[in-house]
């Protein structure tokens, strides 16, 4: 597989995850230990964009500190 289909699929994955994490209905949300184990399972050949992927969905999810 290409490096840009690999991130393709990559960017797919984590947003489908991020809009599951946005579910009207708290039930329909994954638990953040769910997340965490989806993050995992993004493979990625390149160790830096897997930690800027999961620093991004966790921006995503944390609530805001004023």
């Amino acid at each position: 597989m290409k490096q840009s289909s690999l991130a393709c699929q990559q960017v797919k994955k984590c947003l489908e995850l991020a809009l599951r994490c946005i579910q009207d209905d708290p039930t329909d949300r994954p638990d953040i230990s769910d997340i965490i184990d989806e993050l995992k399972e993004i493979d990625t050949t390149d160790g830096q964009a897997q930690i800027q992927v999961r620093a991004y969905i966790c921006s995503l999810i944390e609530p805001k500190q004023h």
